[in-house]
This record gives C-alpha cells, structure tokens and sequence, in this order.
C-alpha cells in the first residue's frame, strides 16, 4: 500500500508541503509546487547537491565531531523554523 494515498497520511503531507512552502530558511529545500494528482500526494523541492553522511564516512573515515555537531545544529536550526 502506498503511505501517501492513505486519505489521512495524504492530508498531513500536503498541509506540511502548505507550510513548507511558505518557509524561507538556508536549512529547508525550498518547496516551489505540492498537490495531488489521480489520489496520490507530491511535492516539487529545490535539489539540494551535497554529500549524503555515508559518502563522507567512506570517503574520508568518520566526520570530525566538530563537524557533526555543526551539521546537527543546522538540522535543528531549520526544525526550529519549521516547527516556529
């Protein structure tokens, strides 16, 4: 079953992609189209090209903690502008 055509899980993703969409913030991929087509719920972002935490680890061994702490403040700076 898809989770996103359940009508309650379609519900409360296109009410997040409301008030994402409506966010401007250097921590959340700009939301630019949302809607639902034939029951099915999407949402259009901005691409966002970076390295994935895994990419990093095998490439250059484990992140430096300074740098995981960094990248987890910029994680909660934009759940804060979210959940603001």
């Amino acid at each position: 079953s898809d989770l996103y055509a359940r009508p309650e899980s379609k519900d409360r993703f296109l009410q997040g992609a409301f008030v994402a969409a409506g966010l401007k913030h250097p921590n959340i991929a700009e939301v630019w189209e949302f809607g639902e087509e034939d029951g099915r719920a999407w949402m259009a972002t901005e691409l966002v090209q970076c390295a994935s935490l895994e990419e990093r680890h095998s490439v250059g061994g484990p992140v430096p903690p300074r740098m995981a702490v960094a990248a987890m403040l910029d994680v909660l700076d934009g759940l804060a502008a979210i959940h603001g």
